[in-house]
């Protein structure tokens, strides 16, 4: 195939009442990429469980089920008091979403894996499109264990290949184990590479795509703090640059019921990504979704065509110049130390200390004989310049009610929270 056109999709997060609620969801963007001749369909991370909440009959599960509904753009003012009723009354009864689904997993884990991969499989079917379908918390075949996953359906409805998140953090441990790799995947579409959550943030997942002939890499993530949101944008520019493929990075946004309250939802800025040789001013961006809180998808073509030929015809041709015979096993004995040699948490070194500062006044002119550290007003001071964040954001296409001026004010309007104010 010389040319796809790809959505990219960002999604609030809900917990449905039942699998046609979900159902539903869904069909708003799918009909939106159909009308854009989309022929790949990408959904962010972990919202493939949202199939999982119908599947919840407990009266905690239903009370948060409740207290959803009210968070909804089209939720009326009834709809509204009895969410705030739901939610205060499952905080008295300590109701927790993640303890819900933990019972699920345990005991009807098949069950959420068979309404995901069949309502995923249907509409890829329906739409005639390859879908890269919001990743959950499965029971991996193999070997028993839970993982946070992936699945790209074909658009004969069919699985086509599965990722694991290897990368995990201290509070997805509590559900799910880490994958053991990376593997590209074969799709009508080209072969692609997912990277889940921040695997995109290590750069030998790329390069081990590349060498397995990806031609694209697709990131999906999950992110209650604008740091790592940010960082997995630019991990993704830069697996893109480094292996010259295309990319798409897709986010979920809203409610997290993976955190107590409502004090850290999800954000995100969807985006698609080429060379930065295929893009206006260099920036590598090709369309962005304009609002982090809000849903929306955006499209873009990719010629494969021009990509091949820039394999072969770049000033550093990096494709057609991967080292692999050399760096391969460099880098084997290199991360074969690595892991014999470290250390445990316990163990580890305490911080560096900053050399003590020399009095400037001490200071003599460079002598090729002299050792003492330098002091930073030894530096001359140059100028800073601050440049601008890329090019204005393209056109997306908002699927919630509310006016884009408002967004943009409430999210000038919400107060960051950096990591000390944790």
């Amino acid at each position: 195939m010389d040319n796809v056109i790809v959505c990219v999709v960002q999604q609030k997060m809900r917990l449905p009442a039942d699998l046609a609620d979900f159902e539903h969801e869904l069909r708003r963007f799918l009909r939106v990429a159909q009308a854009k001749g989309a022929q790949l369909i990408i959904f962010p991370e972990l919202a493939g469980m949202m199939a999982a909440p119908p599947l919840l009959n407990s009266l905690r599960a239903g009370l948060l089920k409740q207290a959803d509904r009210g968070r909804q753009n089209r939720a009326g003012f009834w709809e509204r008091a009895r969410s705030k009723m739901a939610s205060g009354t499952a905080g008295l009864l300590g109701s927790d979403f993640q303890r819900e689904l933990g019972r699920l997993l345990d005991q009807n884990s098949h069950t959420l894996w068979d309404s995901y991969a069949d309502l995923f499989g249907r509409l890829a079917q329906e739409f005639s499109a390859t879908i890269v379908a919001g990743s959950l918390y499965a029971v991996d075949s193999t070997d028993g264990g839970i993982r946070n996953v992936a699945t790209v359906f074909g658009p004969q409805g069919t699985v086509l290949g599965q990722q694991s998140r290897v990368v995990m953090v201290a509070e997805n441990t509590a559900l799910a184990e880490a994958g053991d790799g990376w593997t590209a995947i074969a799709t009508p579409v080209g072969r692609l590479g997912l990277l889940l959550g921040p695997d995109v943030l290590y750069p030998e997942a790329g390069r081990l795509l590349a060498y397995q002939g990806a031609e694209m890499i697709i990131s999906l993530g999950a992110c209650s703090e604008p740091a790592l949101y940010h960082r997995m944008r630019a991990g993704l520019l830069a697996r893109v640059q480094e292996n010259h493929l295309y990319g798409a990075i897709s986010f979920i946004v809203g409610y997290n019921p993976f955190t107590p309250g409502e004090s850290e939802p999800f954000i995100g800025r969807s985006a698609i990504c080429a060379p930065l040789e295929f893009t206006n001013r260099y920036t590598g961006i090709m369309a962005e979704v304009g609002a982090e809180t809000t849903e929306g998808i955006i499209s873009a073509a990719w010629d494969y065509v021009a990509l091949r030929q820039l394999w072969e015809t770049s000033v550093v041709p990096v494709r057609r110049t991967i080292p692999l015979a050399v760096a391969a096993p460099v880098f084997m004995n290199i991360y074969q130390r690595g892991a014999a040699q470290l250390p445990s948490p316990e163990d580890a070194a305490p911080p560096l200390a900053l050399p003590a500062p020399v009095a400037t006044a001490t200071l003599e002119p460079a002598r090729e004989d002299a050792t003492r550290p330098l002091d930073l007003d030894d530096l001359p001071v140059m100028g800073m310049s601050e440049a601008p964040m890329g090019t204005e954001p393209q056109e997306s296409i908002p699927l919630s009610e509310e006016r884009e001026e408002d967004t943009a004010a409430e999210d000038a309007a919400r107060p960051r929270r950096w990591p000390w104010q944790r």
